[in-house]
């Protein structure tokens, strides 16, 4: 990333050619984890609405954009919620997901990730 945000490392996951020697774990996150920060989010307050779903920083992969069509066949968006994928021009190019996830409501942003854009798109 160019906005200096810090990323981590997924064994297993992430890609690593080409990265050299990889950083030294300085926390390992487990379910227990994730399911104690989820909590901590909670719902929200209960007058707040969702009005921006944002997916795919820096950018969804053809298989994650396959996964949310499959998500949202057969569903109707809420027109007071906007959905906006992040993912790569050449993704956007060919992924055969990407029509059914325009039908159903979803914008593309190309080539950019939400770390680099001051307001919604």
């Amino acid at each position: 990333t160019t906005a200096s945000a810090p990323l981590f490392h997924v064994p297993g996951q992430t890609p690593c050619v080409g990265m050299g020697d990889l950083p030294e774990v300085s926390e390992a996150l487990s379910p227990a984890n994730l399911e104690a920060c989820w909590r901590d989010l909670g719902d929200g307050p209960a007058n707040e609405t969702v009005d921006l779903i944002a997916l795919g920083s820096p950018h969804a992969s053809s298989a994650e954009l396959e996964r949310l069509a499959g998500l949202v066949s057969n569903r109707k968006k809420n027109p007071n919620v906007r959905v906006v994928v992040t993912l790569s021009a050449e993704t956007l190019a060919s992924s055969p997901a990407v029509s059914a996830l325009r039908d159903f409501g979803v914008d593309f942003v190309a080539d950019t990730c939400w770390c680099m854009l001051n307001d919604p798109v």
